[in-house]
């Protein structure tokens, strides 16, 4: 239904920008904070589970120093 859908939609864009992270170095919750600004509630974990499902590095690990 509609719920569902929804649901697809929110993680299609969350996977879409998770992504783009990954040359940003965001960390999980700097991605809960720009979902957030614009109106998308989603929890730390669940930026993380998407994040491992993309084999994207936690943001410590991605980082050039």
């Amino acid at each position: 239904g509609d719920h569902r859908d929804l649901h697809l939609s929110l993680r299609r864009q969350s996977l879409m920008c998770i992504r783009d992270s990954a040359t940003k170095t965001l960390s999980d919750e700097d991605l809960v904070k720009a979902f957030t600004d614009k109106g998308v509630k989603i929890a730390r974990r669940t930026v993380a589970k998407y994040r491992a499902e993309l084999n994207i590095l936690p943001s410590h690990l991605r980082r050039v120093y």
